[in-house]
């Protein structure tokens, strides 16, 4: 209801808890974001666009990191899409590390510095990029910045991927980087099957290319 004090409409205050009711029950709807948080040796948040991003390791994460598909948080289930810039970097334990194929985006030097690195196991076919250009204009002149998804990895590391895509995460792998090696995992062509092509690629029993 609305009354008349002063000469000038005053709104009820039934009528103003209404709309402070209508408010909570709207904000209620709106998905909201989540600070970080960990499950297994992982750190994830959750991203705009859908699904959640890794952004780094537990304080007592193992020796061969295995990123799965989907993980489950407070009772909800989120897609695993996003790797981020550096999130497993200067790390002294990783040796292995192991990419589903839910990954869609993996960002710069995101293995830069891990000292003891020797294998990463790549299932996904769905990252476009590894390697992105971009220009900065200013007076005239135009900035480049290079980056590259594998920029600052080991000397040696073996890399096990699908054949299709040794050459996108090739150009991802700066001049830097000494002796890289590519392993093919066609001869078994379920990539979502991580357990078994990872004891397969363990085994040596995927074909050098």
């Amino acid at each position: 209801m609305v009354s008349q004090r002063g000469g000038k409409p005053q709104i009820s205050r039934y009528i103003m808890r209404k709309i402070y009711a209508l408010l909570i029950a709207v904000l209620s709807l709106i998905p909201q974001t989540l600070s970080a948080f960990e499950v297994g040796d992982l750190i994830y948040e959750t991203r705009s666009g859908g699904g959640v991003k890794v952004t780094g390791v537990t304080e007592n994460h193992g020796k061969h990191i295995v990123i799965p598909s989907e993980i489950v948080y407070d009772s909800n289930t989120y897609s695993v899409v996003e790797i981020y810039d550096i999130c497993l970097g200067i790390d002294i334990i990783i040796e292995s590390l192991t990419i589903p194929n839910s990954i869609t985006k993996i960002g710069t030097a995101f293995v830069s510095s891990c000292k003891r690195l020797k294998d990463i196991f790549i299932y996904t076919t769905r990252v476009d990029q590894y390697y992105t250009k971009s220009g900065i204009q200013q007076d005239g002149k135009v900035t480049w910045k290079y980056h590259y998804a594998f920029a600052g990895m080991n000397d040696g590391v073996n890399i096990y991927a699908p054949s299709s895509v040794h050459s996108k995460i090739n150009i991802g792998i700066p001049s830097t980087v000494k002796n890289t090696k590519f392993y093919s995992l066609d001869l078994y062509g379920d990539y979502d099957r991580m357990d078994t092509l990872f004891r397969y690629a363990i085994r040596g029993d995927c074909r050098i290319i």
